[in-house]
């Protein structure tokens, strides 16, 4: 982790794709910034290993085992962030598919996977957890180089 070029304490922030690559630096980054992580991901195992780097650096991290692919795991997810930390502020959506090989060599059931989850699953937790920043009127907008802070009317 680096110095924080912003702070979010006492922030609570889910990041799907949380288990390792660019989702693990950005739990990371937000721990380090002061706030609490929900790490959403398909692995357990790496989930943990994630979460105790978060605890190391201070902060609280919950793990939340889904596929979000599945929109019943997506709100499940949501479901124990506010059953542990009572409130969402920031969402990270991270996770991601992609295909391999030439554009016309995607079958449709692999092209709808990818929309599934970049598109779809993104649009599904925005919705999920945007009642609860609406009601406190927080949203968490990911800008360049800050978070910034935004009234919701």
């Amino acid at each position: 982790m680096t110095e924080a070029v912003f702070r979010l304490d006492g922030r609570v922030a889910p990041v799907t794709g949380a288990s390792r690559g660019i989702g693990r630096a950005i739990g990371l980054e937000l721990a380090g910034a002061g706030a609490d992580v929900v790490l959403v991901g398909r692995s357990i195992e790496r989930l943990t290993n994630v979460a105790d780097e978060v605890r190391r650096a201070g902060r609280v991290a919950l793990t939340c085992l889904a596929d979000i692919a599945d929109p019943a795991q997506i709100q499940r997810s949501v479901d124990e962030a506010f059953a542990r930390f009572q409130r969402v502020d920031v969402l990270v959506n991270n996770a991601g598919l992609g295909s391999r090989g030439p554009y016309d060599a995607v079958s449709a059931d692999e092209w709808s996977a990818v929309h599934d989850v970049n598109l779809y699953a993104a649009f599904s937790y925005a919705k999920a957890v945007a009642p609860g920043m609406r009601q406190r009127r927080w949203v968490g907008s990911s800008t360049s180089p800050r978070l910034r802070r935004k009234r919701v009317e």
